[in-house]
């Protein structure tokens, strides 16, 4: 069957490019513009609207941006963990190999250590790159071979769509599905969250972080508190979060991928 090629573009920041430069050698090029190539079965139609992230401009343009690269040093916008938990993460079979010794020479650097924070992904996309692609296509459904950082997966959660994420382990699987969990609950107390935000979740945060006033105790009867029934019903929320999922539901599709 032959499919159809459609091509969209995305366009980074100069800024957020030249800031991965840590060495440079000589005059280069910086390629601020990537393809994006969409195969289909028939040439698809894409509804005119607002961007996403940016209402000024429309889906009928075929470029997005401009985008911001994910900063390395940058922990609030690139998931960074310990060497040890991403050699954990990928397995030997799917580390990179090393491209042997450097004829450029270069300062003498220390070698890695297990507690060293590095980046999950050195070149992965940035979340608003997902989320207007997802926008575009108008997604009722995700297949992700690379589910990465868990860009994709978080756009099927704001969404309620389903979604389907091939990772390299069990490991990447299990800390996929933490800082989903963090995310959404960050979320849901983020009162500019226009997706996930839960004003009565948050209540009970605020109404929890209150010293509690313990009623006097003459014997009779149990000790209470008065935040006691507000600190349980914070905790059962958060409980649901780490429950295993319910058939169907986005965190029940999070699979491991082979390499």
């Amino acid at each position: 069957m032959k499919l159809d090629l459609t091509k969209r573009y995305a366009m980074y920041s100069q800024e957020s490019l030249e800031k991965r430069l840590d060495r440079v050698h000589g005059n280069h090029t910086l390629e601020q513009i990537e393809t994006i190539l969409l195969l289909s079965p028939e040439p698809p139609s894409f509804k005119v609207g607002p961007r996403k992230l940016n209402p000024k401009a429309n889906t009928r343009g075929n470029v997005i941006g401009p985008l911001e690269t994910p900063d390395w040093h940058d922990k609030d916008v690139t998931w960074t963990i310990p060497w040890s938990d991403k050699k954990e993460m990928y397995s030997t079979e799917n580390l990179p190999l090393p491209g042997g010794s450097c004829k450029v020479e270069h300062k003498t650097s220390k070698a890695t250590k297990g507690s060293d924070l590095v980046p999950a992904f050195w070149h992965e996309g940035p979340q608003a790159l997902a989320t207007e692609l997802a926008h575009l296509l108008q997604a009722t459904a995700i297949i992700d071979l690379t589910p990465g950082s868990g860009h994709w997966a978080m756009y099927s959660v704001r969404k309620q769509i389903p979604y389907l994420g091939c990772c390299f382990t069990s490991a990447h699987i299990d800390m996929l599905y933490s800082k989903l969990r963090s995310k959404i609950l960050s979320a849901a107390m983020d009162a500019n969250d226009a997706d996930l935000y839960d004003p009565n979740l948050s209540t009970l945060v605020a109404s929890c972080r209150k010293p509690s006033t313990a009623a006097s105790y003459s014997g009779s009867g149990p000790e209470t508190s008065a935040s006691g029934a507000d600190r349980q019903s914070l905790l059962s929320r958060i409980a649901a979060l780490r429950s295993p999922a319910q058939p169907g539901s986005t965190q029940d599709i999070i699979e491991e991928g082979e390499s």
